[in-house]
């Protein structure tokens, strides 16, 4: 799940992972299943991936249910989303297959798709992923923290994720990554042009959040995402804000599209 199945983790991700069981399974099942899950995710942590603190993970048994349990969850989120169910769907829907001979693509992509037509649903969702703005002042130009930090994470590629989640299951795409969902987008007109950029602005942010936590690593610190603007040269800056801008430029048009001033 997560960043590890769009394709897009860093040197800071941490483990996001579920299974999908097959239906009416036998009694004994869930206490093997149970235990294979801690299996596999305390050998990921040997590897250098910690679990994550959000317990979204194969161990939890939330995340551990029957094909049927998890047709029926991502269909109550998209029917009802309510604030949980939003955050459930951002975390499930972008999901890869990687074992397993049941099919949990076939399965659980249609019911996705079904996300296409609930305008309801896209509006929640919409509002959800203005939340976290660009780190921008007066005049648009960059704003740190009191210490003059951005954290390129919070305010950057996690926004443009979510856009492009949100853009991406309007348009009916079945794209993982960001950047090919932006595209996606783009090509089946549900979105302007300028949303092909970010798509570059993106890529960007992310290369930028890699040489830091590379730097960090070196340096023998804990890699993290937030990097202090008067380390970076002046060109940088003017890249950064040019990514920030236009991911400020792409929210304000899904706050149009989507009205989502109007939602309660």
């Amino acid at each position: 799940l997560g960043s590890g199945a769009r394709g897009e983790p860093t040197l800071r991700s941490d483990q996001d992972h579920a299974l999908v069981l097959a239906d009416d399974p036998p009694a004994d099942a869930a206490a093997w299943f149970a235990a294979l899950a801690e299996h596999l995710t305390a050998t990921l942590e040997r590897c250098g991936l910690p679990r994550c603190p959000g317990n979204v993970l194969a161990t939890n048994p939330a995340r551990r249910v029957p094909r049927r349990s998890w047709q029926q969850q991502f269909s109550s989120w998209i029917q009802e989303p309510e604030e949980e169910a939003l955050l459930d769907a951002a975390i499930c829907f972008d999901f890869r297959q990687l074992y397993g001979d049941l099919d949990a693509e076939a399965a659980l992509r249609p019911v996705i798709r079904r996300a296409a037509g609930n305008r309801r649903f896209l509006g929640r969702l919409a509002r959800a992923a203005l939340r976290r703005r660009p780190p921008l002042g007066f005049l648009r130009q960059l704003r740190g923290d009191r210490h003059g930090r951005v954290d390129l994470k919070a305010h950057g590629t996690a926004p443009i994720v979510d856009l492009a989640r949100l853009l991406a299951l309007e348009a009916d795409s079945a794209e993982l990554a960001t950047a090919a969902r932006l595209r996606a987008a783009t090509e089946r007109r549900t979105v302007g042009k300028t949303t092909a950029d970010l798509a570059a602005a993106f890529d960007y942010l992310q290369q930028v959040r890699l040489r830091h936590q590379a730097g960090q690593l070196q340096a023998g610190t804990t890699p993290d995402d937030v990097i202090a603007l008067a380390d970076l040269g002046p060109l940088e800056r003017r890249w950064l804000k040019d990514a920030f801008h236009l991911l400020h430029t792409c929210q304000e048009s899904v706050r149009i599209a989507f009205q989502t001033d109007l939602i309660a």
